[in-house]
């Protein structure tokens, strides 16, 4: 009789515990950075795939620094991988993106680089349904580190956002004389970022 009613109990608290809604059963990925190393803290490339172009990119300070030619960095985050559901994920939650640069070097505070960040929306089997424009201009030096956000609903059928960004000096300078790049994010909310801050670090 005892067997029977711990069998009993038993399969009561695994029912229970099916019934429990997923949200309950694991943390909800919402408001965090989805993003491997946003912040080149260790002065390196995890997560990124890199272009180099000119001189190259170099990590260093804590920086992404770019050069004479363009040079891009993308990340492809799986939306599914990275704990959303497709149910929450259908329900269109926004998403919020941002990052930081800067030119470094002033020439009679002309313009001296170039600077795009951008995020592309993804379907299951990778296919572009379309993308979303943080930052794409030219840059003065005189203006200091400053950051660059985006929000809007995910569109129906994402299951991949890519996250990118590039830059290049504006006058062919051999080296890493182009835009700096840091602090960049990306999340998903289930409310306006009003009600959200980006935490950014100082740099």
């Amino acid at each position: 009789m005892r067997k029977l009613l711990s069998f009993f109990f038993a399969s009561v608290f695994i029912l229970a515990i099916s019934l429990l809604p997923s949200s309950l059963m694991a943390a909800e990925p919402f408001d965090i950075n989805l993003l491997t190393n946003p912040s080149c803290d260790n002065n390196d490339y995890a997560g990124w795939t890199r272009t180099n172009g000119g001189s190259g990119w170099k990590a260093e300070n804590n920086v992404w620094s770019s050069s004479y030619v363009e040079c891009k960095m993308t990340q492809t985050v799986n939306l599914l991988t990275a704990g959303f559901t497709e149910e929450q994920l259908d329900a269109l939650p926004f998403v919020l993106a941002a990052g930081s640069f800067v030119c470094p070097c002033q020439f009679a505070a002309k313009t001296t680089g170039f600077a795009k960040i951008n995020i592309t929306f993804l379907d299951a089997s990778n296919a572009q349904i379309s993308n979303a424009i943080l930052a794409d201009r030219s840059y003065i030096t005189t203006i200091p580190w400053d950051t660059y956000t985006n929000q809007l609903r995910i569109p129906s059928g994402t299951r991949s956002i890519k996250f990118y960004f590039a830059g290049k000096d504006a006058y062919n300078w051999g080296g890493q004389y182009g835009p700096q790049f840091d602090n960049m994010w990306l999340s998903l909310s289930k409310t306006p970022a009003a009600e959200h801050a980006v935490t950014t670090a100082s740099v």
